[in-house]
């Protein structure tokens, strides 16, 4: 059984009541092969695809290895959604920028193509604070990367190790070419004696 990630209760204050999140934090419960097989692959950087049905448990995967991450000297960046591409696409070259130590050195405008951003995060990436660095990207919901994205993400995928989460894998020889650099992980829904 799942435990509630979420629990709230009232807690007296005042003359009113305010709410309280209490948060559960072991997301690992019943979830123990699919923890090990996410922190070896990012630990050797391989790309992991999570793939499984609405609520079996993958954002709290991802959300556990992060907190698991943030421990170590990996850089990490999370995304909950990729969409908008364009949006998705200035943020990671924006963190990359950040991790590299250099600012944004490009100028990011309305006019600025798909086709540019490669060109920048690819330079990026060969940035000397970057060489030899441990990156992980995690990106949920990858089912919704927009196809413009997809070269973006497949240079990222030449330095950076990519997690992500999905609720199928993606059709078409351009996600194809992308994902067959993913390990598959099925996350399954939990019966009670798990």
């Amino acid at each position: 059984l799942r435990p509630r990630a979420r629990q709230t209760r009232r807690i007296p204050h005042g003359d009113h009541q305010r709410r309280r999140a209490l948060v559960i934090t072991d997301f690992t419960i019943g979830r123990a092969k699919e923890r090990e097989i996410l922190l070896r692959n990012t630990t050797q950087g391989n790309h992991t695809l999570l793939l499984g049905r609405n609520g079996v448990g993958k954002t709290h995967l991802l959300i556990d290895l992060k907190r698991e991450l943030r421990k170590s000297d990996i850089a990490l960046h999370y995304i909950p959604r990729p969409v908008p591409a364009k949006e998705t696409i200035e943020n990671v070259y924006a963190w990359l920028a950040m991790l590299a130590g250099v600012g944004l050195p490009r100028k990011i405008s309305r006019d600025t193509r798909i086709a540019d951003f490669c060109g920048f995060i690819a330079e990026l990436l060969s940035h000397q604070n970057l060489v030899g660095r441990k990156i992980v990207l995690m990106v949920d919901d990858f089912d919704h990367l927009p196809a413009l994205a997809v070269p973006i993400f497949e240079i990222i995928a030449e330095r950076v190790c990519l997690i992500a989460a999905a609720r199928t894998r993606k059709g078409g020889a351009r996600f194809n070419r992308l994902l067959w650099r993913f390990e598959e992980v099925r996350v399954e829904s939990l019966s009670p004696q798990d």
